[in-house]
């Protein structure tokens, strides 16, 4: 697990399970392959993906079909938040698939996301390993 600051508050990013994994590739492979395609020109230029280019790219990219909704769900329910004053954690997604806090918008949403795509290595699926394994070692 790993920690990320989104919004200004501190979130633990969870694994996914082999399957919930392979749905979300599955659902997002189109806006997947496109992020790989970013990172490798990036890598070249010894540079990151950024949140900010996933959420441009989730949102021109992904279809509007239930799928994507889905991907995004699975990749939520494995996030949590730190409580204030440092009490502990809570599941950002509830049992009935809502955002549990209010202040969560569709930017902060979308990086939570990215950042569950990161640390489970899904769009590290989608690149090609022969042309990028170089750059991506140095960046």
């Amino acid at each position: 697990m790993e920690q990320k600051t989104v919004g200004g508050k501190v979130y633990l990013i969870g694994e996914l399970g082999t399957f919930d994994a392979f749905e979300v590739c599955r659902a997002m492979s189109f806006t997947l392959t496109g992020i790989a395609n970013i990172r490798q020109e990036t890598a070249k230029a010894g540079k990151p993906v950024t949140p900010h280019q996933f959420v441009r790219a989730i949102a021109a990219l992904s279809s509007q079909d239930e799928g994507v909704v889905m991907a995004i769900n699975k990749c939520l329910s494995v996030v949590k938040r730190r409580i204030e004053a440092d009490t502990g954690w809570q599941p950002v997604l509830t049992v009935m698939n809502t955002l549990q806090f209010a202040d969560i918008k569709m930017r902060q949403m979308l990086e939570l996301v990215w950042y569950v795509m990161e640390v489970n290595q899904l769009v590290d699926f989608f690149l090609d390993e022969a042309e990028t394994s170089d750059a991506l070692a140095k960046a």
